[in-house]
């Protein structure tokens, strides 16, 4: 075994070596981003010739980075402030005045403000000769993202192969100037380093990437995002009182019983259905959500005993409490699980759940974010692990990260003992038709704003969107579910800290605001069934959405505004079939009939489930259209594994699979292939399902061009056109059919009832 490593370890250095070569002479010749591929038949192109030379890695993707004209990154060698001014002063080609200048505690570093007119090449050359001054230790590019500013400073994240021992990382690291800051945590042989000795932050991180000594590296960027809610509500008065609870504010919480306080103007019942949800329950002590925010109020009146110990990520050891005027963090909290029923501020939605204060940033004094990767990724991580059911993230901003997506992945696949933890995120508030990064992730619920006319916020002055004009709600493909997101009652930093003069504030608004209601909603369905996934609690309050729009899911809102009373109903069962599919779910009836004609019995036993925002598969289809041509009974000879390449006797579907091919409703996906477990899409289903209802040799007639997305002679387009003559659809909404959008099982229901006239 000894030699054995021997051998290995020797492999490795001569990789170390000519690593280091490589990084030497880069640095050496002084290039801001030049790099080269190790160990690669493909190179690299020099990073030198512009500014699209600046890039990372997340995901082993290459992503650029645009460099900001307004800002670069500093760190003095000297503390004093005269000596920092002179050395300003002394760079006036390239920069601006320092009393702009913009501090990023704890890490020492500064922006500072670029001179007008400064290009893309007088900003490379004025780096290269601001580094060769002595009056900085460091001096480094701020890239620019449409909602953030992303900053570098000397440290990089990196993730080695899980066979590589701390001799082996240490040697590489010793070898090329580079130190060990921190593990992070609860992601295997993944580190925070420091460069050394001058070296350029960025070109380090790319090359542990690209020479293959690193799994992932990306710096460890800093994130300056404009941070929420947006600005002051004009004042109303309101009608109340409502029936619910004591709490002296409860009357103005809108978002929890809309009985139009606020005038005539607004949308009676345009909330969450909270007051009949508590009828059932008011949640469990048992469930926490934990608060990835800039801290929480610990000592707070109107919370406080429902605290859980909390987490600084920042090193600051504030426990996961707020540093001045921080009020963001205990706005969020309030909203989620702030105590109920107490003669006192206001009433949470999950009035018992507890509640886990989880420091990720704090506020600069331009009124922005700063945070860090590492620090994200760490904040996740100890939340799972330390017991948290949901995880609360009212933030967003800048280009993706690895060391964060894989902590949110862990979180859903490691959290709630393997059940997965709940993870709730806000879309942005810059009215894009974007989700912001990271709500888009898959392990990601993305909550958008909605308003209090039921419809999503739009920076529109008017009131039913709180005269708030200068904001809207980011929305999208990767929109999941919307909540009330104007006019927001809440707590705030107790005493004159925060936002207000008091301990509640009246103006909590923006997707931060939305998400915190998901997550309390998320509490409440944990409360009444405990054993539910991560993925299904996201069905479920997804499939007993309010859906607004009509239809399904839809950009502006997603699958609808969340629906406390529907989703607690569902999860404890209610006295529907399917715990996920309330009586109020859109495609109820037709899910119902399917259930009744045994066409199928769900996705899921305990509990009884149908996931019906799922795609739909080749194989299920075939078992679907099978049953539906020839009854619930039906049962297909058995496969004989010969008809298709990639569907063995044990293929899930085989046979019904083979004998959907029998009957020539399909000849497979090309090449003698089925692909069972391809979705299938809404062009596909039409030729799929008009050939199961009317026979294999059925020829529709020519299209004339009903839908403005099905063009005449597209594919499909005939058996599209006689889909919807026959009733069956009437097309995706908007006057479209989307015919490249896959099945969902919902859709699936209402195809199969109206194809087969299912009783």
């Amino acid at each position: 075994m000894s030699n054995t490593r021997s051998v290995r370890l020797f492999s490795k250095l001569l990789t170390i070596i000519a690593l280091t070569a490589m990084v030497f002479s880069t640095f050496v010749s002084g290039n801001i981003g030049s790099a080269q591929a190790l160990g690669s038949e493909t190179s690299i192109s020099s990073q030198a010739a512009d500014a699209s030379s600046f890039y990372y890695y997340s995901e082993g993707k290459r992503i650029q980075l645009t460099p900001s004209l307004s800002w670069v990154a500093v760190k003095f060698a000297s503390d004093d402030p005269g000596a920092q001014s002179a050395a300003v002063g002394n760079s006036s080609v390239l920069l601006g005045s320092i009393e702009q200048e913009r501090k990023i505690t704890p890490s020492s570093l500064s922006l500072l403000p670029l001179r007008a007119g400064v290009t893309e090449k007088t900003l490379r050359d004025g780096i290269h000769a601001l580094r060769a001054d002595a009056a900085f230790t460091l001096v480094n590019p701020v890239f620019q993202t449409s909602d953030a500013e992303m900053a570098i400073s000397d440290e990089f994240v990196v993730t080695f192969p899980a066979g590589m021992g701390m001799d082996e990382i240490n040697a590489v690291n010793a070898s090329n100037g580079v130190e060990m800051v921190d593990a992070i945590l609860g992601q295997e042989n993944t580190f925070v380093l420091r460069v050394t000795g001058g070296a350029d932050l960025l070109e380090m991180a790319n090359k542990y990437q690209e020479s293959g000594i690193a799994i992932h590296s990306a710096p460890n960027f800093i994130r300056i995002v404009f941070k929420r809610p947006a600005e002051a509500k004009v004042q109303q008065d309101v009608v109340g009182p409502m029936a619910g609870t004591n709490d002296t504010y409860y009357p103005y919480q809108w978002h929890l019983n809309n009985i139009q306080q606020y005038g005539a103007g607004t949308t009676l019942d345009a909330d969450i259905d909270a007051p009949e949800a508590w009828d059932y329950t008011t949640g469990s002590s048992t469930i926490i959500i934990a608060v990835l925010d800039e801290g929480v109020d610990l000592f707070h009146e109107d919370y406080s005993s429902k605290l859980v110990p909390g987490y600084d990520a920042t090193g600051g050891g504030s426990s996961g409490g707020p540093w001045g005027n921080d009020a963001h963090g205990t706005n969020v909290a309030g909203l989620a699980a702030s105590g109920s029923n107490n003669s006192l501020g206001v009433a949470g939605v999950c009035q018992a759940c507890k509640i886990m204060p989880v420091r990720i940033a704090y506020s600069d004094s331009n009124g922005y974010w700063v945070t860090s990767d590492a620090t994200i990724a760490n904040a996740i991580a100890w939340a799972y692990q330390n017991g948290a059911d949901i995880l609360n993230n009212s933030w967003g901003g800048g280009s993706e990260s690895t060391v964060i997506n894989t902590a949110f992945a862990n979180a859903k696949t490691l959290g709630r003992g393997g059940k997965g933890a709940v993870i709730v995120i806000s879309a942005g508030n810059d009215d894009s038709p974007v989700v912001s990064y990271p709500a888009y992730l898959s392990t990601a619920i993305a909550v958008a704003a909605s308003n209090m006319c039921d419809q999503r916020k739009m920076p529109t002055n008017n009131l039913c969107n709180g005269y708030e004009y200068w904001w809207g709600s980011n929305y999208g493909s990767d929109l999941d579910i919307s909540a009330p997101g104007v006019w927001l009652y809440s707590t705030d930093i107790s005493g004159a800290a925060g936002y207000s003069s008091g301990n509640y504030f009246d103006q909590m608004n923006g997707t931060s605001g939305a998400a915190p209601i998901v997550s309390g909603v998320a509490g409440l369905v944990l409360s009444v069934n405990p054993n539910l996934t991560s993925d299904e609690v996201q069905s479920l309050l997804q499939s007993t959405a309010d859906d607004v729009n009509g239809g399904g899911w839809d950009s502006q809102m997603g699958y609808g505004r969340v629906n406390a009373n529907n989703a607690v109903q569902a999860a404890a069962g209610g006295s529907t079939t399917f715990t996920d599919v309330p009586s109020t779910y859109w495609a109820y009836d037709f899910i119902e009939r399917l259930y009744n004609a045994g066409i199928t019995s769900g996705c899921s036993t305990s509990p009884m489930m149908y996931c019906p925002t799922a795609s739909v598969t080749r194989a299920q289809m075939a078992i679907f259209i099978l049953r539906g041509i020839h009854g619930s009974a039906y049962v297909p000879p058995a496969a004989t594994g010969t008809i298709f390449s990639d569907v063995s006797t044990s293929t899930f579907g085989a046979a019904w699979i083979e004998q959907f091919a029998a009957e020539g409703i399909t000849s497979g996906c090309g090449g003698g292939r089925f692909c069972p477990d391809d979705l299938v899409t809404r062009a596909q289903m039409a030729i799929f399902l008009l050939k199961g209802e009317h026979g294999s040799s059925f020829v529709p007639p020519v299209a004339v061009g009903i839908f403005p997305d099905v063009p005449v002679g597209s594919f499909a387009a005939d058996w599209i056109e006689q889909l919807y003559n026959e009733g069956i659809t009437s097309g995706c909404g908007g006057g479209n059919y989307c015919p490249n959008s896959f099945v969902l099982r919902d859709q699936m229901a209402v195809f199969l009832v109206r194809a087969f006239n299912l009783p």
